[in-house]
């Protein structure tokens, strides 16, 4: 399988690191071995949707030719919980 993986950021920084799809993608390699190929993509809010989705879109023909399945990392948090 091969799976592109989208973290979604709120602005370009040091601290922007796509922490959840990092370890999605991990956690995936280690039940699934070589059958499974995943990549992350950065995406932040302030990006158009569509620049997005050809990036994602992007990504996959890059790397493989054409991704077969795409997924977004979203965490909602508020910055006085977190």
């Amino acid at each position: 399988m091969k799976l592109v993986l989208v973290a979604i950021h709120i602005e370009p920084s040091p601290r922007a690191l796509p922490l959840g799809p990092a370890m999605l993608a991990s956690a995936l390699r280690g039940a699934f071995g070589d059958e499974i190929s995943t990549r992350v993509v950065d995406a932040f809010v302030a990006e158009p949707a569509a620049l997005v989705a050809e990036r994602i879109l992007a990504s996959g023909r890059t790397w493989w030719g054409s991704p077969c399945t795409s997924g977004i990392a979203a965490r909602p948090w508020r910055s006085r919980h977190s």
